[in-house]
């Protein structure tokens, strides 16, 4: 008989189909679409069609500019919270060894990572003043660093995870 919600909620997470498929949909949700901009428009405007490459660069004005107004407006309390956040997780994970916080450390911090790496496309965008022929190759190469993180993000926690269930079968 459960006496506690936690005996209720099974927390354990590496051994958990459903963090297997948690990590897959966001994972799979950030590289369809980086910096808010869906990959089938990219691919369009680099097929050379002048429509979608006007289509491109102006929902990429528009979401560089949103990237920009976060970073300028909440900029420092997002920074603060996640690294108050990681810090917490960071502690509960190596200090008092808790999966569930192991299993959101291994996601959050490359989150956090792909957080940093898009607003500093958005930066970089903005300041190049990009053309509408620069902003296909600008786009993929964003694209390309965060696919590169999510491999190997999604490795490490595989990693982590055999590390983990084959640890607590040999207590």
């Amino acid at each position: 008989m459960p006496t506690t919600i936690l005996d209720l909620i099974d927390l354990r997470s590496f051994s958990s189909v459903w963090y297997w498929i948690l990590l897959g949909v966001i994972w799979s949700r950030v590289l369809t679409y980086p910096m808010g901009i869906p990959v089938d428009m990219l691919r369009a405007a680099r097929a050379e069609d002048p429509a979608a490459r006007e289509r491109l660069a102006a929902l990429t004005e528009i979401m560089v500019s949103r990237h920009l107004a976060h970073l300028n407006g909440l900029g420092p309390i997002l920074v603060g919270f996640w690294a108050f956040a990681l810090t917490g997780l960071i502690l509960l994970s190596v200090v008092y060894r808790v999966e569930f916080a192991q299993a959101i450390l291994v996601l959050a911090l490359p989150l956090a990572l792909a957080a940093w790496i898009t607003a500093r496309g958005a930066r970089h965008m903005a300041q190049a003043q990009m053309t509408v022929d620069d902003l296909p190759r600008a786009l993929s190469v964003l694209r390309w660093k965060l696919h590169a993180l999510a491999l190997l993000a999604v490795f490490f926690s595989a990693i982590w995870g055999m590390y983990y269930n084959l640890s607590a079968v040999m207590l």
